[in-house]
């Protein structure tokens, strides 16, 4: 008799008092059937890892996929990002990181440091790559042209935790729509938090510089780039279920991120949404969620400390490789059958 196991297909778990993630695989070979060669291992579409977080006090459950051919590239980043990380570490680079964050707590003080930091950067920056030290009345120009919240101050917490209003609408045009919502996610707790309303004014005045044309996408410099904040891991674009559309024509629609805050004690941020959008198909055939019509949003996330992050993702990996090796006899036998069929009947035919 099977004993029995709650969760079979489970790969990591981690919980914390209130919330619990799990990952689960769901391994489904190529098809015989399906027209797709066999050497390509995972029937498309199907096979995922399914990322979910539950939210025990509010009885949130938002879930996605992380599809097959995502996962070398998630750990492809996760090196990149432990290695800056391990940089970020180092004693005078950390003294200047924690300082970073400790400073963002206060108004005037923090734009003069952001600001000092910045031209710091931007001056080695500027070195390494020319061999030239600009001018002073050159780097009071640059000073005076960048000198706006939108590009200094940090939002404190959240998926765009560490960038700029700006650099977030420089990199993404489309997280508008994220800002708003931090917007008034600040507004709603300024009463408790006064400092908020400099993370406000700096969103206000990112909205207003994009509304007017003036933030394009790569707008960003590198020198201004140079500070230890946000790595994403994963950062897919929504994905919408369109078989489930409901009576109103509104589909299911589930985003799934994972950043790494650098210098931080439980670096890893999984965040896994779900809501309810209209959804628009492109005449190339891409299809847009509306995000900024999204219904019955549900959203949820979970910190990771580096180590277990390595565990989870060993683990996605060594799992993968066990069913490509039990696999490989049975799909290497169909594509030479499949490889001698064809030429047979080539040869008929000719």
């Amino acid at each position: 008799m099977v004993e029995k196991i709650k969760y079979p297909k489970e790969v990591f778990s981690a919980l914390t008092k209130d919330k619990v993630l799990s990952i689960t695989a769901h391994f489904i070979p190529v098809q015989q059937d399906s027209g797709v060669s066999p050497y390509k291992i995972y029937q498309p579409k199907t096979s995922r890892f399914v990322v979910s977080i539950v939210n025990t006090a509010d009885k949130s459950y938002p879930a996605g996929n992380i599809r097959m051919d995502e996962v070398a590239g998630i750990i492809a980043n996760t090196k990149s990002a432990h290695q800056v990380d391990t940089f970020a570490r180092i004693p005078v680079f950390h003294q200047i990181f924690s300082a970073l964050k400790q400073a963002n707590k206060g108004l005037k003080e923090v734009t003069r440091l952001l600001h000092g930091l910045q031209d710091a950067f931007r001056i080695l920056y500027n070195f390494v790559r020319t061999g030239q030290v600009p001018s002073k009345n050159k780097a009071v120009q640059e000073e005076t042209e960048s000198a706006t919240l939108s590009k200094t101050v940090l939002i404190g917490n959240g998926k765009m935790k560490g960038k700029t209003p700006f650099q977030v609408l420089a990199e993404n045009p489309q997280a508008i729509v994220d800002l708003n919502s931090q917007y008034e996610w600040l507004k709603k707790n300024l009463e408790k938090h006064p400092n908020n309303q400099l993370q406000m004014d700096a969103i206000s005045e990112a909205i207003g510089l994009f509304n007017e044309g003036k933030i394009s996408l790569g707008d960003v410099a590198v020198g201004d780039n140079l500070t230890f904040g946000t790595i994403p891991l994963y950062e897919p674009a929504p994905r919408a279920l369109l078989r489930h559309a409901d009576d109103a024509g509104l589909c299911p629609v589930y985003e799934v991120g994972i950043n790494w805050h650098v210098g931080e004690r439980s670096p890893i941020e999984i965040r896994v949404k779900r809501y309810k959008a209209p959804v628009i198909t492109s005449e190339t055939g891409a299809i847009n969620p509306q995000r900024s019509e999204a219904q019955e949003i549900e959203e949820n996330t979970f910190r990771l400390t580096s180590n277990q992050w390595f565990e989870c993702i060993h683990l996605m990996e060594a799992n993968m490789q066990r069913f490509e090796y039990i696999m490989a006899a049975k799909q290497f036998r169909e594509a030479e059958e499949a490889d001698e069929y064809n030429r047979a009947n080539a040869n008929v035919n000719n």
